[in-house]
């Protein structure tokens, strides 16, 4: 995980295409990550640190990476 927020380390992967806030989403669906997320005080907005960050688990971090 990079230094940023958690949409856009999910929008990370693809280069070529810019992600839509529904295409993120999305993706978190697929990944089971998106209730989760959601629950965060800041949603996809929440900033994270270059390994995660502390309140995330280490399955929560896996499933970001996954999607």
């Amino acid at each position: 995980m990079l230094g940023l927020t958690i949409g856009e380390n999910i929008s990370y992967g693809c280069s070529s295409h810019r992600f839509t806030y529904e295409d993120i989403i999305n993706v978190a669906r697929r990944a089971h990550c998106h209730n989760f997320i959601e629950a965060l005080p800041m949603g996809y907005d929440t900033p994270v640190g270059l390994n995660g960050t502390s309140f995330l688990s280490g399955g929560q971090k896996k499933r970001i990476a996954i999607a």
